[in-house]
C-alpha cells in the first residue's frame, strides 16, 4: 500500500509542477506580447529559470551520483560551449547576449548552462518515452529536437 501512496504523491507532485509551468508560461506568454510589459517580463527572466529548473528537481526522485554528474557535466558543456560561441564566433557563428539572462562571465550569462540542462533533461525525458533501443537513434533523435527547438526560439530570444 505505501507503494501506491508513494506513485500517487509523485504524480500529484508532477501535476501541480506541469500546472505550475503552464500557468508560467502562458502569464510569460502575455506579458512578453504586452508592449506595456514586456521590459518587467525581461527583468523576470533569471527568476523564471531558476523556477522551472526547481519544478524540475522537484519532479525528479533519483538523486544519484549518476545524475549529480549529468546535471553538472551539461551545465558545464551548455556554459562553455556558449562562452566559446560568444567569444570566437566559432560552433555558432558570431551572436552577443543582452541582459534577459542576467549575470555574465566573459560575455555569457551563468544561467545558459540552465537553460541547457532543462532542455536536454526534458528532450531526453520526452524520448523516454518510445523505448528506443538504439543510443544512436536516442541521441540523434535528442540532437534534432534540441536544434528544432534553437531554430524556433532564436529568432524571439
Amino acid at each position: 500500500m505505501e507503494g501506491k501512496d508513494n506513485k500517487e504523491l509523485k504524480m500529484n507532485r508532477i501535476l501541480v509542477c506541469s500546472l505550475i509551468i503552464v500557468l508560467f508560461h502562458l502569464v510569460g506568454l502575455y506579458g512578453f506580447l504586452s508592449p506595456a510589459l514586456e521590459d518587467l517580463f525581461i527583468k523576470l527572466v533569471p527568476f523564471h529559470l531558476l523556477l522551472m529548473l526547481l519544478l524540475m528537481v522537484l519532479t525528479v526522485n533519483d538523486r544519484s551520483a549518476d545524475l549529480i554528474k549529468f546535471v553538472i557535466g551539461i551545465y558545464l558543456a551548455g556554459f562553455f560551449i556558449e562562452l566559446i560561441g560568444v567569444n570566437t564566433g566559432l560552433i555558432f557563428g558570431n551572436y552577443t547576449y543582452g541582459t534577459a539572462l542576467g549575470i555574465k562571465l566573459w560575455a555569457t550569462p551563468l544561467l545558459i548552462g540552465v537553460n541547457w540542462l532543462i532542455l536536454v533533461y526534458c528532450t531526453g525525458v520526452f524520448l523516454h518515452q518510445f523505448n528506443l533501443k538504439s543510443r544512436l537513434l536516442f541521441s540523434a533523435l535528442g540532437a534534432g529536437i534540441l536544434l528544432g527547438i534553437d531554430f524556433l526560439i532564436e529568432p524571439v530570444a
